[in-house]
């Protein structure tokens, strides 16, 4: 196993990107000239037409209004600018001469991590805690009634391809204050981990559908999916400063304020500031695993 900052096909990479930058193909601002206010997920470089391409943000955000009626908010934002009858595509990712494309995209919806507990937590309590979400997990009505509210106040289903899906009756801002959607906050993500909400309100969403749809399609997914889901010993101590040295090298690679061949003492460097550290705990984790 090896880490996607350290793969000897990065450095082909990187020299691909730096001639873009040089040749003005790349958007000069790409470090952090995207968004300029209002939406996160805006790429105004995009929305202006100074470049043609972005991989900004997911296909949600750029949802036309065939999908639900109302086109996503970077899609509303293209319009507004382009006009009613302008038109843009769902491209797939450029592949290099080895088929690679694209990057990690992860998983539309799964278990939240968010919530953290001192040590000092009593037991007890504890023990309460993780047993309201197991609740809320296996009992489909809870898990219905802490997510979506109370059909035909909150929401209201409806089939779409066949399948039932759902949509709020609500904005967000009234959900939580009735205590619906709140549950993200101590759980972690919209949805407790329960199938029958799950499918109603991702799988079958036309929103995620339409999504799961066009990423079906031949290099419309992400490339690289990680094999190492946990957190070794020592990630705390290196994981930092490691994700900023690859950040802070690649992008002066690109820019041309260091040559492609430095790469190579990069990925030296990389692994004498914890990076070995990290691969070698990274494979034990997996061997392990493999075992079982």
């Amino acid at each position: 196993m090896i880490c996607a900052s350290v793969l000897p096909t990065n450095k082909d990479a990187l020299a691909v990107l730096a001639k873009c930058y040089a040749d003005g193909v790349l958007d000069p601002e790409f470090v952090a000239g995207e968004n300029q206010g209002g939406y996160w997920a805006i790429n105004h470089s995009f929305v202006n037409g100074k470049i043609g391409a972005s991989c900004h943000s997911s296909i949600a955000h750029y949802l036309t209004p065939d999908v639900t009626g109302t086109p996503g908010p970077v899609a509303k934002e293209y319009y507004a600018v382009n006009g009613e009858n302008a038109k843009f595509v769902y491209a797939p990712w450029p592949a290099g001469p080895t088929g690679n494309f694209g990057y990690g995209l992860g998983y539309a919806a799964g278990i939240g991590e968010n919530p953290l507990y001192s040590s000092q937590v009593d037991k007890d309590k504890l023990g309460a805690i993780l047993a309201i979400f197991d609740i809320c997990s296996k009992d489909d009505e809870i898990a219905a009634l802490t997510t979506l509210g109370i059909e035909g106040v909150t929401y209201e289903k409806y089939e779409y391809n066949g399948k039932p899906t759902m949509k709020y009756l609500m904005q967000n801002v009234d959900l939580n204050r009735l205590g619906v959607w709140a549950f993200r906050g101590i759980y972690g993500v919209t949805a407790p981990f329960n199938e029958y909400v799950q499918r109603l309100n991702f799988y079958n969403e036309p929103t995620w559908a339409t999504i799961h749809k066009i990423q079906a399609q031949k290099q419309y997914f992400g490339g690289y999916i990680s094999d190492l889901y946990e957190n070794t010993a020592s990630t705390s101590k290196y994981q930092n400063e490691l994700i900023t040295y690859r950040d802070e090298t690649f992008i002066k690679i690109i820019k041309g304020e260091l040559s492609v061949d430095y790469y190579d003492t990069y990925v030296q460097e990389w692994m004498k500031r914890g990076g070995e550290t990290l691969t070698k705990e990274a494979n034990e984790w997996y061997n392990a695993k493999k075992k079982k």
